[in-house]
């Protein structure tokens, strides 16, 4: 038997070769569904950028559209709210979420299980041994861990 440098069979690389080809088969539906409702229409918005277009004709104006609008006020206005209530809502809402982490920590008692308990919140076959200390009527110490 006969094997390439990487150690494999030739069969075994026709076999990886089929089950790539069947995974791409798999794919060719949703791919065909992005290029036509996205990445046609994101292509149509980048030529219409560099045009003066209305409904009935176009002109070719190359980057002044984007000349005008970097020197619009009301543009770079936006701009700066936009970036300021990204950052914003970001950093507010990981703040508040660690601070209510924290606080609620020495008052849960079963706080080594807190995490997974807040992302599994129904009981599954994984999550098994999580839940017998998460739903525990009796207090136990924070340091110790029932899971």
């Amino acid at each position: 038997m006969t094997t390439t440098s990487a150690g494999t069979s030739p069969g075994r690389r026709r076999k990886k070769k089929e089950s790539d080809a069947i995974g791409y088969l798999f794919m060719l539906p949703n791919l065909i569904i992005y290029g036509i409702f996205v990445f046609i229409h994101t292509l149509c918005t980048i030529f219409y950028s560099f045009t003066n277009f209305d409904l009935f004709n176009w002109k070719f104006v190359g980057l002044s559209n984007y000349s005008k609008i970097f020197k619009d006020s009301f543009f770079m206005k936006a701009i700066g709210n936009t970036l300021l209530y990204a950052a914003g809502t970001i950093f507010i809402s990981m703040a508040i979420g660690l601070l209510l982490v924290v606080c609620s920590t020495p008052l849960y008692p079963a706080a080594s299980c807190s995490a997974p308990c807040s992302t599994c919140p129904t009981p599954s076959r994984s999550s098994q041994p999580v839940w017998p200390g998460c739903i525990s009527t009796t207090p136990t110490p924070a340091s110790s861990t029932t899971c």
